[in-house]
């Protein structure tokens, strides 16, 4: 038996603040939530995950949008192929078709945390040269975040910090939230 001290006790972050950098890494699903913004309540069906092996010290959050119907038509299908990803192989068409009869978000959360929860997915951390965001007076690009059934490849990064007159669509607060200045 183990016995929790003081210091165990203490409320800290998962993974001390470690994010992944750039790149495609495996992950584990930790977590589903279904959320909405507080500004303009556009949900989101928000995925925790945590890094396998040489990234197990690693944490980061992937949200699937549901705000308008281009986003919701690419989470639904990103999101219905982890499910066919975490099946057995005998099982992917009739995983299909049950997840096909989804009705709903709320459906939609209650199968993720049942299904996709402890599976394994790959996370693809990639820099966005179109989008760019102001921190300490610098302009940044933004980075995108995706959740596959199956491990993607990366586009070319410039690796090139943005040019002074870009106008960046977004800022981030001390705390490390993104706050967007523009929609698209």
């Amino acid at each position: 038996m183990v016995k929790f001290s003081d210091d165990d006790k203490k409320v800290s972050e998962f993974s001390g603040g470690k994010y992944f950098d750039e790149g495609v890494f495996e992950v584990e699903i930790t977590d589903v939530k279904l959320g909405t913004t507080e500004k303009d309540s556009r949900e989101f069906l928000e995925f925790s995950v945590v890094g396998i092996e040489e990234n197990s010290d690693r944490s980061d959050s992937v949200r699937f949008w549901f705000s308008s119907p281009g986003a919701i038509n690419f989470s639904f299908n990103r999101i219905r192929e982890m499910f066919v990803h975490a099946a057995e192989e005998s099982k992917k068409d009739e995983t299909r078709t049950k997840f096909d009869a989804i009705p709903d978000t709320d459906k939609l959360e209650a199968a993720a945390k049942k299904v996709l929860v402890g599976t394994q997915q790959w996370l693809k951390v990639e820099q966005n040269t179109s989008r760019t965001y102001q921190k300490d007076g610098e302009t940044k690009y933004s980075f995108d975040k995706n959740l596959t059934g199956y491990q993607p490849s990366l586009k070319k990064s410039t690796g090139d910090t943005p040019p002074n007159n870009t106008q960046p669509i977004s800022t981030v607060d001390d705390d490390g939230n993104e706050q967007l200045i523009s929609e698209f």
